[in-house]
């Protein structure tokens, strides 16, 4: 016999009050990823700006000057778009309300390419140029730029970059262990670190006192902060602040796990169904009541909330999952059943 509390309520809605809602939170998210698009497009056009501003346009008076300016444009293009291909993964949550966390990620997968092929060009045009400028060799030229650290360094950090390129291409990807690629994604941080002392060490642009020095350095921060706040600082707080442990691990079918976890103030969590906050072995979607049961592929195509290792399966119980923010409900179209929240049985 089916208890009163399993009956799901029938809530009639108008219509009409559907449907102004709807037009409601449209036309809020479109006006948002038209704020994100104007401060995209304007960071870039800053970018030009900078050498613009600081005479870059009179300097080009010979060929060998056309390809050292080309490089240089070239350079502070790629690295702004770096920056914005970084802010795309911060899981900034303006950003994920406007555009969805899906979709930001994809954006940031294909500006990867763009960045990659623009510090590449950066970094060879940059090289012919001043060899042409000195008369020498472009190999010549390449030595003598490994003999500065600072450009050293950034050699180092653009051959990192590429590493990370070439293990993001879906047919490597799919031929390693997530957790390898995972780590190997992470040097992304590093790669963008090695690269930044040339920039003020090396380049006139951004010397001491300059003001296009202080927006550069300002423009890094705000997305090292970013990156440090929304990807680990909140996430680690959230996991404290709810003490999430998992308490069961159900192999539900073939392409299913289920991982039931206890925790306290879960109604807080902020999480709802179709919601992802899969992160290393755990994932949490739903909240209410005191554990949460989340359905998660371990080789879902769009997410990142599984393992192609198996390592879904092998998570233990009594386990404590480190947490996200959750990302938009758009983020999630692997699971094959429906978010069910599990009454807490300590």
């Amino acid at each position: 016999m089916r208890s009163p509390l399993d009956v799901t309520p029938q809530v009639s809605v108008p219509t009409r009050s559907l449907q102004r809602l709807h037009r409601l939170q449209t036309s809020s998210r479109q006006l948002q990823r038209d704020v994100l698009t104007v401060l995209a497009w304007g960071s870039v056009a800053t970018a030009l700006g900078l050498w613009v501003a600081d005479g870059g346009i009179q300097t080009v008076t010979s060929g060998a000057k056309v390809l050292v300016a080309g490089g240089i444009v070239t350079g502070l293009v790629a690295t702004d778009l770096m920056v914005i291909m970084l802010i795309l993964a911060a899981r900034i949550p303006y950003v994920d309300a406007a555009i969805g966390h899906d979709r930001a990620i994809a954006l940031h997968n294909k500006l990867g390419k763009w960045v990659l092929f623009g510090l590449l060009f950066h970094a060879i045009i940059l090289i012919c140029g001043y060899a042409a400028q000195d008369s020498i060799g472009v190999v010549s030229e390449f030595a003598s730029f490994l003999g500065i650290s600072d450009l050293l360094l950034s050699v180092i950090g653009l051959v990192t970059l590429s590493v990370v390129a070439i293990t993001s291409i879906m047919a490597v990807k799919r031929s390693l262990p997530y957790e390898v690629w995972h780590i190997i994604h992470l040097t992304t941080y590093a790669a963008v670190g090695l690269s930044l002392p040339h920039q003020f060490s090396v380049s006139g642009l951004f010397a001491q006192g300059t003001w296009q020095r202080w927006y550069w350095l300002a423009l890094f921060t705000l997305v090292a902060l970013g990156l440090l706040s929304f990807r680990f600082l909140f996430p680690l707080f959230t996991s404290l602040e709810h003490r999430l442990v998992v308490s069961r691990v159900v192999l539900e079918d073939t392409d299913v796990v289920s991982i039931e976890m206890r925790g306290r103030g879960l109604d807080r969590l902020g999480a709802e169904a179709g919601h992802s906050s899969c992160r290393g072995a755990s994932s949490v979607v739903g909240s209410g009541g005191t554990s949460t049961r989340s359905p998660c592929p371990p080789r879902p195509p769009t997410t990142r909330c599984g393992s192609r290792s198996g390592r879904w399966v092998a998570v233990r119980p009594s386990s404590s999952p480190y947490v996200p923010a959750p990302a938009s409900p758009s983020k999630v179209r692997t699971a094959s059943s429906p978010t069910r929240h599990v009454p807490s049985s300590a």
